[in-house]
């Protein structure tokens, strides 16, 4: 009958390795919001909210193991249209009814423990999965991903992440902003301490300092090696009010990064108006930059010096995003696919 509402589509959404914090775990938390807010999914989900540290990781454990046969095998899964597996993890055996979103592949060209473990839940999956649908999270990730699975073009699309709307700050800009939640050798956090120390260095009495939020694995004796000129203060674990606030008052994220699978904290900076000092030719897929970005070619420490001063001189950039989707959009996309699913015989 015409004009009587569809009910809404009931899903599991397991992201066992989506913690609290940025990229994977913001996605979760915003793409969970709105997807609640829409009223047309009953979602059932699990991710840990203690932080990707020791007692996360814990909380993780206990919500769901490493490994996935199927399914069918989760009693959290009983009952549902759809099992959603968010945040490069996915069954050994995907079912008709089962979408895997994929992040990123950067892992997948890695020899070490986590590169195998990353191997040992996404592709098996994905290799013998022939019902379920997969979901990449830029066009980046979808070309890498048909490269090593071309199978999988009927059944692959991709969602981009999305911002948040009415977060632009016109506020004064206080400091330098650089993100340092990961040790990961691709974020190149010793490039951008040193670009900072040259960049204070050029700039005087009239440097502004540099904010580290989230430490990992930088370390005091880390920035004393590479920061000779500045003032530099670590927040260790802010949560995320403190993020927020410290973004609104950055003149410019550094985000040296050399590959990502979306980037979005260049997102989160644009949602405020924070420039974004990053490299050119890195591997960063296009949709998260916008009006707000300030390339750098190549990873010469005067070259970020001359793009962090330029880029606090620009100031707060508006509508720096209105190229991606909000989160209620990218919402309405995923349940497009989980209404799909649900239908399928």
């Amino acid at each position: 009958m015409s004009g009587v509402p569809q009910r809404p589509v009931r899903v599991f959404l397991d992201a066992r390795f989506a913690v609290r914090g940025l990229g994977i775990a913001s996605a979760t938390c915003r793409l969970t919001e709105a997807i609640r807010a829409s009223e047309q999914v009953a979602l059932r989900s699990n991710f840990s909210s203690g932080g990707w540290n020791r007692r996360g990781q814990l909380e993780t454990l206990r919500m769901s193991g490493f490994l996935e046969l199927t399914p069918a095998a989760d009693p959290r899964t009983w009952g549902r249209d759809v099992v959603h597996y968010y945040g490069n993890t996915a069954p050994q055996l995907m079912g008709r009814r089962t979408l895997v979103t994929v992040h990123d592949l950067m892992s997948l060209r890695g020899t070490t423990a986590k590169s195998r473990l990353y191997q040992a839940l996404l592709m098996p999956g994905l290799r013998r999965g022939r019902r379920g649908r997969v979901v990449a999270v830029s066009s980046q990730t979808a070309d890498e991903l048909l490269q090593v699975l071309p199978e999988l073009r009927p059944r692959l699309q991709v969602i981009t992440h999305g911002r948040r709307e009415g977060l632009f700050s016109a506020q004064p800009r206080e400091h330098i902003l650089l993100f340092g939640g990961q040790s990961d050798p691709r974020k190149r956090v010793s490039l951008a301490l040193s670009a900072y120390s040259t960049y204070a260095a050029t700039q005087g009495a009239s440097a502004l300092p540099l904010v580290i939020a989230g430490r990992a694995g930088i370390t005091p004796s880390l920035v004393a090696a590479h920061v000779t000129s500045g003032r530099v203060r670590i927040d260790e674990n802010p949560g995320e009010d403190a993020l927020s606030a410290v973004m609104a008052r950055a003149a410019c994220l550094l985000y040296p990064s050399s590959e990502e699978g979306f980037g979005l904290p260049i997102v989160e900076a644009g949602e405020m108006g924070t420039p974004v000092v990053f490299d050119s030719s890195a591997r960063l897929p296009s949709e998260p930059i916008g009006g707000h970005g300030f390339p750098v070619d190549g990873t010469n420490r005067q070259d970020w010096a001359r793009a962090i001063a330029a880029a606090a001189m620009q100031g707060p950039v508006p509508n720096a995003l209105d190229h991606l989707p909000t989160w209620d959009q990218v919402a309405g996309a995923y349940v497009e696919v989980y209404r799909l699913l649900a239908a399928a015989p």
